[in-house]
């Protein structure tokens, strides 16, 4: 990926968000990790993760900077409040990648947040692994659905193009 697209205005202020809730378990949960550590290492990105357990979200950030640490996925899938979290502090034309199998379950709708972020100037893309993409599929938002790893660097590629001018090398 690093090696077939540039980006004439450098990647903007980026910060990764896992939904590591109790649907995200297993090969789902290792590959959004994978993704999200190749990811990081080449646009340098801040990685939180999140979920909620006994009535409580919590929103991790999983990095210090350098790797990914493990998060054990657990508890219900708080989306739009997590993408909102995760927003804060962040400046104009920043952007949010939101690595999720789709199962939002509690509290505010993932397009109520993708309204504030836009508010915001920050935008917001989802990429989805796995099949529950109604929370998603509404006017205005980014979202791709995944089968696999494999389709990653593809999907992130259509996704940005559009938001940050991303080109071919050669």
């Amino acid at each position: 990926f690093n090696l077939q697209y540039k980006f004439p205005d450098g990647f903007p202020n980026t910060r990764i968000l896992i939904d590591l809730s109790g649907s995200m378990s297993g090969r789902q949960a290792d590959e959004v990790l994978e993704a999200a550590g190749a990811l990081q290492t080449l646009v340098n990105a801040e990685v939180w993760c999140y979920n909620r357990n006994q009535g409580k979200v919590n929103l991790v950030r999983m990095d210090e900077g350098k790797l990914i640490h493990r998060f054990i996925p657990d508890g219900d899938t708080p989306s739009g409040l997590a993408i909102v979290g995760v927003s804060i502090g962040m400046k104009k034309n920043g952007l949010v990648i939101h690595l999720t199998d789709g199962q939002h379950n509690v509290g505010q709708m993932p397009w109520n947040a993708n309204w504030i972020l836009k508010e915001n100037g920050i935008e917001l893309v989802n990429l989805i692994w796995g099949s529950a993409t109604g929370a998603y599929n509404y006017d205005g938002m980014n979202w791709k659905k995944l089968n696999g790893l494999a389709e990653f660097p593809e999907a992130l590629y259509q996704i940005l193009v559009e938001q940050v001018k991303l080109v071919r090398i050669g």
